[in-house]
């Protein structure tokens, strides 16, 4: 068995306290290894193959060291072409039989590494997580060699019934969603759940085409218009909204900001500026948080006004705040946020909205109101849109607008 020393060596997830779990190396002194502060659970990390391994060795760090010498012992004997001597209680290697939990467990390993490079994103993590656990808690085979078309079918059926009550009557899209994360865990895993749309002889995906959840259909621009806020939704929003999802609320839709960009926005991320008029005004500075491994999207720094009516209300919540913090929105443990829409939805559901609350419709409702006292390209600059086509998404047409503006254009144009 060819191995190599990539990421090798006995590793423990810490819990930072800010909704981190970063990998810290544990570290052998004179054959006996030393307690990492705030570990919650230990790991093997090693390279065979040229693949990433990452096995789970449990909450305790006797039984992990045990286990990670022997797999030690097992790998210089395999190099000198001899038997393993703790096959039955080392950890498994890539020809075992892999359990879905154990698939699950390293699935979720993972993305909780990337994470932490800040190769991905806190709320992909979240969704790819909640995709597998749902997998696991609900799938009838104990194997991941088990997986066939008809359990995948099986599961879709009980997402169908299981989500209704929860998606704001949008199960389609939510189901679709589970399994596009879901294809992502078993890809990992070597498993392909699609076939391609020729359907070939020779392609391995368990479902047909026609048989995974599909996306509902898109607009002509091939883009699904994100939903709008209507002045009735936000009086029925905010009158059933606690003060702190008021604020949160307020910040979403007259900053239109991204989820990422509030769960990270600081005290110190609003600033002060003179203006022409050499009056004071307040903005938002949108910028790179390497304490979070957090970049702006597309990795480009951007200026938000805050109207005085929202500035007020943020010196009044960083006055009120309790124990002072240097996020906005921190989370129970002072830590970054990241279920701040999952905050709106309880709020959505307290007023009896049936569609549900989501950062597009915040981020829509902002556009569409700005572009009424703005131009696209200014609209675009705070969106922090790269193309301006994706800008235009954003915009509800107004037939009324037009109508106006269509009699202010012509007339007098050959009368």
């Amino acid at each position: 068995m060819s191995t190599t020393t990539i990421a090798k060596g006995l590793y423990a997830r810490v819990n930072d306290g800010n909704g981190k779990f970063p990998w810290v190396k544990v570290e052998i002194k004179r054959q006996h290894p030393v307690p990492v502060w705030n570990a919650t659970s230990y790991f093997l990390r090693y390279a065979e193959n040229h693949v990433r391994r990452v096995v789970p060795l449990g909450k305790d760090l006797n039984t992990a060291f045990i286990a990670w010498q022997n797999h030690e012992v097992d790998m210089i004997r395999a190099k000198q072409g001899k038997f393993s001597l703790h096959r039955e209680i080392s950890v498994p290697d890539s020809r075992e039989r892999l359990t879905i939990a154990k698939a699950v467990q390293i699935f979720i390993s993972e993305n909780l590494d990337a994470e932490a490079k800040g190769k991905l994103a806190a709320r992909s993590v979240v969704a790819y997580n909640t995709a597998a656990n749902g997998f696991l808690g609900q799938v009838g085979v104990v194997y991941v060699d088990e997986i066939t078309r008809e359990v995948l079918l099986a599961h879709e059926t009980w997402l169908h019934k299981h989500l209704e009550k929860k998606s704001y009557g949008m199960t389609e899209t939510t189901v679709g969603n589970r399994f596009r994360y879901l294809s992502i865990f078993l890809s990992r895993h070597g498993i392909k759940m699609v076939k391609n749309r020729k359907q070939t002889d020779g392609d391995k995906g368990l479902l047909r085409f026609d048989e995974a959840p599909k996306q509902p259909k898109k607009g002509r621009n091939g883009n699904a218009a994100p939903d709008m806020y209507t002045p009735e939704e936000l009086n029925k929003l905010l009158s059933v909204a606690t003060k702190d999802e008021a604020d949160l609320i307020q910040f979403f839709l007259r900053l239109g900001v991204r989820d990422g960009e509030a769960q990270v926005a600081k005290w110190t991320d609003i600033e002060d500026h003179r203006d022409e008029d050499d009056k004071i005004v307040h903005d938002l500075h949108i910028q790179k948080k390497p304490e979070f491994h957090w970049t702006p999207k597309d990795k480009e720094d951007r200026l938000i006004p805050i109207e005085t009516g929202l500035y007020q209300r943020l010196m009044e919540r960083r006055k009120n705040q309790t124990p002072k913090n240097d996020l906005i929105f921190p989370n129970s443990l002072g830590g970054r946020d990241v279920n701040l829409i999952h905050r709106l939805q309880q709020a959505s559901r307290r007023a009896g909205l049936t569609k549900r609350p989501t950062l597009h419709k915040f981020r829509r409702t902002y556009a569409s109101l700005m572009i009424g006292q703005s131009d696209l390209q200014t609209v675009q600059e705070l969106l922090g849109h790269s193309d301006i086509k994706t800008t235009a998404l954003y915009l509800a047409p107004d037939r009324s607008k037009a109508r106006r503006a269509t009699r202010t254009a012509f007339s007098g144009v050959g009368d």
